[in-house]
């Protein structure tokens, strides 16, 4: 796996790789890449990158309440969501 993975904007330079994963995925739910592109131009959506793994810390679990830090840009939901799913 790739140390990060881009997310879509118009400044972000893809691979042939990330653009076909993102062609992919943006046509499965009724969109062109191309147009998706424009779209972000538009709303001056520059696009970034992301770590694909990072590690949440100081994680304490107490009366059904999960605490825990995640560096900035990171999605706690996602975290989450692998926590529930284990």
């Amino acid at each position: 796996f790739p140390r990060f993975f881009p997310i879509l904007g118009y400044k972000v330079k893809l691979s042939d790789k990330e653009a076909d994963i993102y062609r992919y995925v943006l046509e499965k739910e009724g969109f062109t890449f191309e147009d998706m592109l424009c779209r972000l131009k538009q709303l001056k959506i520059k696009g970034d990158y992301r770590k694909t793994f990072l590690k949440a810390e100081n994680i304490h679990i107490k009366n059904g309440r999960i605490n825990f830090f995640l560096p900035k840009g990171a999605y706690a939901t996602m975290f989450l969501k692998n926590v529930f799913i284990q």
